[in-house]
């Protein structure tokens, strides 16, 4: 019985297989896919690429249940294998042959592939490979997934990569076969492969986020999203970024954990930086794995400047921390609860961030009031020092 070569997907948020198989047949000779393909995947063909054998590549010919070497797990099959005419070349990507196969998941879920096992018979004599490397297009062909030497005596033998590759949400995943070392021949084919078997991880992602918005409110920014769906989710992260580069975690927001039904959520910023901000969320599952969805702005103008003391247990300065409406000078000064000034300071505050020091004399523990005058405002603050 034909042996098919299969890609075995196994659905992680659902712990169950699915297996889509490619038979290179019995008498039609072809690396379409045959069956099993899950709804809404496609599975393209098995192809050959940057070699002078552009077509008729699938044939009967050497067949691997013939001249068998160190095949064990499946068993050689016969009939049909795939074949190519590789290119002279070292290990150098551009220029190598390579066998070719696209995997492209559907809508809210991705692929990561895990093994690659495969039946190889490199014709030595005639040039071909002594070596295998394979690739993919996650990185752009740029990292090895595995890079080691095979038997080039034409003797059929089987190899099983252990490979770490996820794709993105909802995007194709193409494996590239490589034959590096090669002396090369442009008269025969000199390298086959059959039985080819990538095991791999659906990413069904544990939510489907269907929304995420963001709008300033005064001195605020409230968020809202929505979910379609929930599996084993834990929580969401709320992060905020003021560059749109470096995030930091503002707060959390409890998951539904299991859940088919529409689901929506809301967090409230009430420490927005005047001016842009920018949000993502960071979805945590119940086993720590997590999921970033793609940021989001939101541009505030607050009505007022706003300060606040950072707490602290040194007594030989005091930090304020100033989100100014407009840039402009300002004064700071520091009180105790008998109204005695103990510490004063001019300071030139830019539109948004500031982080002042004011340096104060040695000063009990005790509760304190802080006033700000800038730009025809005065704010004031009480805070504890330890």
């Amino acid at each position: 019985m034909k042996t098919k070569l299969l890609l075995a997907l196994t659905f992680l948020a659902l712990s169950a297989k699915a297996q889509i198989f490619y038979d290179f047949g019995t008498s039609t000779y072809s690396g379409a896919a045959t069956s099993g393909v899950p709804t809404g995947w496609t599975a393209g063909d098995v192809t050959v690429g940057n070699t002078i054998k552009p077509d008729n590549y699938f044939t009967n010919t050497s067949t691997s249940n013939n001249n068998s070497g160190t095949y064990t797990n499946p068993n050689p099959s016969g009939n049909g294998n795939v074949t190519m005419i590789a290119n002279a070349g070292v290990q150098v990507i551009s220029t190598l042959s390579y066998f070719e196969v696209v995997i492209t998941p559907k809508t809210t879920e991705k692929v990561k592939i895990t093994n690659i096992t495969y039946g190889s018979r490199s014709i030595g004599s005639s040039g071909g490979p002594t070596t295998v490397i394979i690739r993919s297009s996650v990185d752009n062909y740029a990292t090895d997934l595995a890079n080691h030497t095979i038997n080039s005596v034409s003797l059929w033998s089987q190899y099983s990569e252990t490979v770490n590759v996820t794709g993105a949400l909802s995007t194709a995943v193409t494996l590239r076969i490589y034959a590096a070392d090669a002396t090369g021949s442009t008269t025969s084919n000199n390298w086959r492969i059959d039985d080819l078997s990538i095991t791999a991880v659906d990413g069904v992602l544990p939510v489907s986020l269907i929304s995420f918005t963001g709008k300033a409110d005064n001195n605020a920014v409230t968020l809202n999203w929505k979910t379609a769906s929930e599996k084993n989710n834990s929580h969401f992260d709320i992060e905020r970024s003021i560059n749109g580069k470096i995030f930091e975690k503002i707060g959390s927001v409890s998951g539904a954990g299991n859940s088919d039904q529409l689901k929506t959520y809301a967090f409230n910023d009430a420490t927005a930086e005047n001016g842009v901000n920018y949000y993502q969320l960071k979805q945590v599952d119940n086993n720590g794995d997590f999921e970033i969805f793609s940021a989001i702005s939101v541009t505030t103008a607050l009505a007022k400047s706003e300060f606040s003391v950072l707490a602290l247990s040194a007594k030989s300065e005091v930090q304020i921390v100033v989100n100014g409406v407009k840039p402009g000078a300002g004064e700071i000064e520091i009180y105790n609860l008998s109204g005695q000034r103990i510490a004063n300071a001019s300071v030139n505050l830019v539109q948004g961030y500031n982080k002042v020091a004011i340096p104060v004399t040695i000063i009990n523990s005790g509760i304190y009031v802080a006033k700000l005058k800038v730009n025809s405002q005065v704010l004031t603050k009480k805070f504890v020092i330890n």
